[in-house]
């Protein structure tokens, strides 16, 4: 990892101007976007997990039955599918920290709740950048598909999770849950734009490299930090019909930088398995896209 970094320092040291330019664009996202985006749906969130000790749901206690996940792995799974990345792995991260959930079921969340949000997938890869809100939803709807299947296919993966039923659960005041959900998801949005700043530096400088001559190297690039992955994809000279599919395989990847953001609020993550299921998990969602476009 020493060499790895003194590759990224080098690298950094060569390209200085660049590296800057790409911080203070990144910023501007940051504070345009991401920022008023994900703070308060972090804040949100974390409130439902936690006042859902608070409340009775039955859809809530049959999704859990019918995934093999605790009723509040179920918010984790709602936020990550409507939210986008990291909120539904960051509650799954928080849970599993509160010793509310097993490893186990840690792990699957990590994959299958751990997803970009619409407005990303349909407002900006489709309709912006493929200039086709309809490609947008196809591979949104692929995403959530992928997501569904492979909830029920691990679901005996995993230790049965006791499922307590909400009533028996003692009740806390909404004040103090707030102010703390607050708080979190301050520091967590904080560290997040950090991670995707220093992203955006070494991926605009590795494009200087005489290797960015090779094809397909800004989609390999994109496996890194998926934003800048996508607009590159969708200015290949290639159809809509692969445009989409490899949107689709970045968007399912998430990137190294979403990894790297769900660290930033735990480090109880098996990197390995997580980076081989989400390829795994990509490849289908490209394969979907693929057929339904």
């Amino acid at each position: 990892m020493i060499l790895l970094t003194l590759f990224f320092l080098v690298l950094l040291l060569i390209f200085p101007e660049i590296v800057s330019d790409a911080v203070a664009d990144t910023l501007f996202i940051c504070l345009k976007d991401i920022i008023p985006t994900l703070f308060p749906f972090s804040v949100i969130s974390g409130l439902l997990v936690r006042l859902s000790g608070n409340i009775s749901f039955p859809p809530l206690l049959l999704s859990a039955r019918l995934f093999n996940i605790s009723e509040k792995s179920v918010w984790a799974l709602i936020s990550g599918l409507l939210c986008g990345y990291p909120i539904g792995g960051r509650l799954a991260l928080m849970l599993y920290e509160a010793g509310e959930i097993t490893e186990a079921e840690k792990d699957r969340l990590l994959i299958f709740a751990n997803l970009p949000g619409p407005g990303f997938i349909i407002g900006l890869v489709g309709a912006s950048l493929l200039g086709n809100i309809k490609a947008g939803a196809v591979i949104y709807l692929s995403l959530v598909a992928v997501s569904l299947i492979f909830g029920l296919a691990t679901r005996k993966k995993s230790k049965a999770t006791k499922i307590i039923p909400v009533h028996k659960k003692e009740k806390k005041p909404f004040l103090p849950l707030l102010l703390k959900s607050i708080t979190e998801a301050t520091q967590s949005v904080i560290t997040i734009c950090g991670v995707i700043c220093f992203f955006s530096a070494v991926t605009e400088a590795l494009r200087l490299l005489p290797l960015s001559v090779l094809p397909f190297y800004d989609f390999l690039l994109g496996m890194l930090e998926i934003t800048g992955g996508v607009y590159s994809v969708c200015a290949f000279p290639i159809s809509l019909k692969l445009k989409a599919s490899l949107c689709a395989f970045l968007t399912g990847f998430s990137g190294i930088c979403v990894l790297m953001q769900l660290k930033s609020v735990s480090d109880k993550i098996k990197s390995a398995a997580y980076i081989l299921n989400k390829l795994l998990f990509g490849a289908l969602c490209a394969l979907i896209t693929f057929i339904l476009m």
